[in-house]
C-alpha cells in the first residue's frame, strides 16, 4: 500500500514541478525537526484534544509545510500536527516540501501560515517579525498590525536597539532652526537621540504625492518600504551622474 502511495506521489510530483508548485511527500512524522523558534503554541489540553483527534481520524486533516534538511526535514507550518501524529503513532503523514530560498522566507511563511487554533508567544512573535529582514517579506506575514497593537512595556524584556527618524515639514518663518527644533521637540515629546530632518512646509504636499505614486507605480503596500525604494532610486541616479563625469 505505501508503495503505491509513492508511485502516485511520484507521478503527481512530475506535475506539481512542472508547475513550480511545491512536492507532496508521504513521510514519518518524526524525521521532521521542528524550528528552534516558533511563536505559536497550544495550552496543554488543546494540544492533547489535537492528539486525540489524530488518533481517531488515523490521519492529518491539513498538511503541514516543510523543507529538506539534510536527511530529514524541517517544519514550516504545522510545528503541532507534525508533533501530533508523532504521539499518535502515525507512521507516515502527508506533507508540502518546498525549496526555500532565504531565512526570511523560511519565517515569513511560518508567521503566515500559523493561523490555526493556538496562542503567539509575543516575545517570540516580535523576535521573528523583526528577523526578516527583507521589508516585501516581513510585511507579507500580515502581521504588521499585531506587531503595532503589543504594548512592549507591558512585557519583560528589552527591545534592542533601535533608531527613529522624524520628517519635520515647518513653516518657512521660522528663522532660527536650532530654536525651531527645541520647540518642536518639546511640543511632540520626541525622545532625545532621535534623528530629525526638516523640511519647507510648502514641499509636503510634493513629498507625500510622490510617495504615493512611487507605492502605486512599484505596487509597494508600506511606506518604509515606500522609502527605501526613494533611497534606492536616488543611489542608482548619483551612480549614474558620477560615472558620466
Amino acid at each position: 500500500m505505501e508503495n503505491q502511495i509513492e508511485l502516485l506521489l511520484d507521478k503527481l510530483n512530475e506535475n506539481f514541478r512542472a508547475q513550480g508548485m511545491p512536492e507532496l511527500l508521504y513521510v514519518n512524522p518524526a524525521d521532521i525537526l521542528p524550528q528552534e523558534k516558533n511563536a505559536r503554541y497550544f495550552k496543554p489540553e488543546v494540544f492533547q484534544q489535537l492528539v486525540e483527534n489524530i488518533k481517531s481520524d488515523g490521519y492529518l486533516e491539513s498538511v503541514p509545510l516543510i523543507y529538506r534538511f539534510g536527511d530529514k526535514f524541517k517544519a514550516i507550518s504545522g510545528h503541532h500536527r507534525v508533533k501530533g501524529a508523532v504521539e499518535a503513532g502515525l507512521p507516515k503523514i502527508l506533507a508540502f516540501c518546498i525549496t526555500p530560498q532565504s531565512r526570511d522566507q523560511i519565517i515569513q511563511k511560518q508567521l503566515a501560515h500559523n493561523a490555526l487554533v493556538g496562542e503567539d508567544d509575543k516575545l517570540i512573535l516580535k523576535e521573528l517579525f523583526f528577523e526578516i529582514q527583507n521589508l516585501e517579506l516581513r510585511f507579507a506575514t500580515g502581521l504588521n498590525s499585531e506587531i503595532e497593537k503589543i504594548d512592549y512595556s507591558s512585557l519583560n524584556f528589552k527591545i534592542g536597539e533601535f533608531k527613529e527618524l522624524i520628517l519635520l515639514f515647518l513653516p518657512e518663518q521660522i528663522s532660527e532652526y536650532d530654536q525651531g527644533i527645541e520647540e518642536m521637540l518639546s511640543a511632540t515629546n520626541i525622545k532625545q537621540g532621535t534623528a530629525v530632518r526638516v523640511g519647507s512646509l510648502e514641499y509636503y504636499d510634493k513629498f507625500i504625492s510622490v510617495l504615493s505614486r512611487l507605492k502605486k507605480n512599484d505596487n509597494i503596500k508600506n511606506n518604509a518600504a515606500a522609502l527605501l525604494r526613494m533611497v534606492e532610486i536616488t543611489n542608482n541616479y548619483l551612480k549614474q551622474q558620477k560615472e558620466s563625469e
